[in-house]
Order: C-alpha cells, then structure tokens, then sequence
C-alpha cells in the first residue's frame, strides 16, 4: 500500500460489511473524512485555549507589575520629570534579615551607628532643574514654594521624602531611653533656634508626627507577605520566619543619585522675602 494510506484509522472487524459494497465503501470514506475534521477542530480549539491563556497570563502580569509599581507615594512624582523612573522600579529582589539579634550596622548604640544613619539621613538640599510644569504636575503651587535667591544658585528648596522618613525612624531610635537615656537634655533635643524651637510641647509634638508619618507609611505600602511559623529544636512553640523575600527598589542607586544632585555651595534656610505669596498655616 502507498504510504498516503497511513493517515487513515485502523479498520476493525465491525466494519467490514460496510466495505461489502459501494454505498458501505463511501459512507466508511465519509466518516473517515468527518472523524479527520473532528480531530482537526479539537486540536484548533485546544491550541486556541492555551494562547487564549498564555496571552491572559502576560497581561496579568505586566498589569500586577505595572500596579505594583504605582505606589501611593510616588505615582505624581514619577510621572515628572524630577526625578528618573528607573530609580522607582522594584528591580532587586531582597530576602529580609528579621533574626532576632541580627547584627546590623544600624542596631545599637556605639558612633558607627550613628555615623550610619547620619549618613543616610542627612543628604542636604538638593538641586535638581525642576520646572514649573514639573511642579504643577505635583500638584502643587510654583507660587507659594520657596526658591533660594540667585547668589545660593536659585532653584526651589527641595529635599527627598526618603530621608525624612529614615529621620523619623532614627529620632525614634535616639528617644528610646533604653540606647539614649540621655537625649531628651541633649542640644538636639533641645535647639531654640529660629521657626524650629523645640520646646517640650513641641519636641513631642515633633516624635508624635514621626511616628503618624511613619505609620501613614506603613499602611500605604500594606505588605501582604506570608509569615509562616516553625518548629525550633530547642523550643516547644512555632517560631515566626521574618526572613521574606521581597522585591525592593535599589536603594544603593537611589542613595548614590540623591547625593549627586545635593547642592554644591552650602546653603542656609532662605528667609521668606515680603512680597511672596503664602500659605496661612504650615501644610
């Protein structure tokens, strides 16, 4: 027989008197032809379901990393030109140290602590060629943002929220009476100079609207990881695992673009000049 005959089904016994005769012959090579287009439309209709679903599972994807990417905090921000996109991609992918005497650079009470926290709390202004539609597009006011005068180099006075929200995190720190007993009587508790008098009234004042601040924070960026519970060898109860993995922003590159763009002369608060437009009370 000729190999184009392969194609067809294996004929059984049960068919053989519908082979007899012409009509059993045509009908047989009809049914072959319909089980052929049968089988045709099934595999179609399957191929056609899995890209149906591969296609569904990439939108999904792109739309959960596109939404994951538009944070509460930064979705205005990104969208001008003050500061590149790249930084606010979550690109890195981090597994937590959340050991419980895991020793960070960041815990404790000695100078290199400090040192390490000051150095990614205190950045300076900065100085970025932001314009007035970047500004608008903030939603914010050109008129009643302050701008230093042409001998500090112009320019509004600007910092990044990042370093405000670690400031909080490190007052906190340093109010903890168990690492500084001693620094509520200390100058920085206790500056009374210009707008920023820390009073007693007004230094808790300051510690109460750091940790709303970082709470606001907190619940903005509400962290749905599973935290799943072990059994240790040496205790009778699960023990929690805080070591999750996460995907981070890269904050070495965040960091290291920020102290590029501080300002290069040093800089003082600018006085408000008489004729500026003004807010009523503080934002």
């Amino acid at each position: 027989m000729n190999d184009r005959y392969n194609s067809y089904e294996k004929v059984y016994d049960s068919d053989a008197e519908e082979l007899s005769d012409p009509d059993g012959l045509l009908m047989t090579q009809r049914n072959a032809v319909k089980r052929n287009s049968t089988r045709g439309l099934h595999l179609l209709t399957h191929l056609t379901a899995v890209l149906t679903g591969i296609i569904l599972c990439f939108l999904a994807l792109k739309w959960e990393s596109h939404h994951f990417q538009r944070t509460c905090t930064d979705a205005k921000l990104r969208r001008s030109s003050v500061v590149p996109e790249e930084l606010s991609r979550y690109s890195e992918t981090v597994r937590y140290n959340g050991t419980l005497d895991f020793p960070s650079i960041y815990r404790g009470t000695w100078e290199e602590v400090d040192a390490a926290w000051i150095d990614v709390v205190n950045i300076g202004f900065l100085d970025l060629d932001v314009t007035d539609e970047d500004i608008k597009e903030l939603g914010e006011d050109p008129e009643t943002l302050a701008r230093f005068p042409e001998k500090d180099g112009g320019g509004y006075v600007m910092t990044i929220e990042y370093t405000h929200q670690l400031h909080c995190l490190d007052l906190l720190r340093r109010v903890n009476p168990w690492n500084y007993p001693e620094y509520l009587k200390s100058a920085d508790a206790t500056n009374n100079e210009g707008d920023h008098k820390h009073t007693d009234k007004m230094f808790r004042t300051h510690v109460d609207h750091c940790t709303e601040m970082l709470r606001q924070i907190l619940m903005c960026h509400a962290d749905t990881t599973p935290i799943f519970e072990q059994w240790v060898s040496v205790r009778s109860h699960p023990w929690p695992n805080f070591n999750t993995v996460h995907q981070c922003r890269n904050f070495n590159a965040i960091h290291k673009w920020s102290q590029a763009h501080v300002k290069s002369v040093e800089v003082e608060w600018p006085e408000r000049p008489a004729a500026s437009k003004a807010l009523a009370v503080p934002p």
